[in-house]
């Protein structure tokens, strides 16, 4: 009674296999990995999600297998609508502040001089949905400590550069 969706994935060392599946009507998603990046990406998923598995705008695991030459981890899906490429809102700055003062343990991905907090790593409009009228975030492969205003700066990024790739970047600065 399972109905499954396969995606192979980009080719290259962050390459995984991801499933969107539904099983006696509970809907998961699973991600396979075998190449070592990809493999450590998913690790860190899970680890971050393992902490983060008392808020509500995460998905939560159902299930994590490592092998000799596997990752492979299963959570829950929201069910809403993606968030719009918009710019920057208060709804987005709140999520952004209230993550930047989640107390986890996690790798540093930066070293130097510079103040750090705990970020997503990708926080784009793909990895934001609508649901039940809050914002959920998934995809926390890359998750972890970065100089702050990591997670401010690539959401820019992400929903001016390279959405709008004509404009020029004092016009986006100005905007937000």
């Amino acid at each position: 009674n399972a109905v499954l969706a396969f995606n192979l994935g980009t080719p290259g060392p962050e390459q995984k296999i991801t499933v969107l599946g539904i099983d006696d009507g509970r809907m998961f998603f699973t991600k396979f990995a075998e190449s070592s990046t990809a493999r450590v990406n998913i690790n860190n998923e899970g680890n971050i999600l393992g902490q983060l598995n008392h808020l509500d705008f995460v998905p939560q695991i159902l299930q994590k297998h490592s092998g000799d030459n596997f990752e492979a981890l299963t959570t829950s899906v929201f069910e809403g609508v993606r968030y719009p490429a918009a710019p920057l809102n208060e709804e987005i700055l709140s999520l952004l502040v209230q993550l930047r003062k989640i107390k986890i343990d996690a790798p540093v991905h930066y070293e130097g001089g510079l103040r750090f907090s705990f970020a997503h790593g990708d926080f784009c409009p793909w990895n934001l949905m609508k649901s039940e009228g809050k914002i959920k975030v998934f995809d926390w492969e890359m998750a972890g400590f970065y100089p702050e205003g990591y997670d401010l700066f690539y959401y820019i990024f992400q929903t001016s550069f390279l959405l709008s790739p004509k404009k020029r970047i004092t016009k986006i600065f100005n905007m937000n």
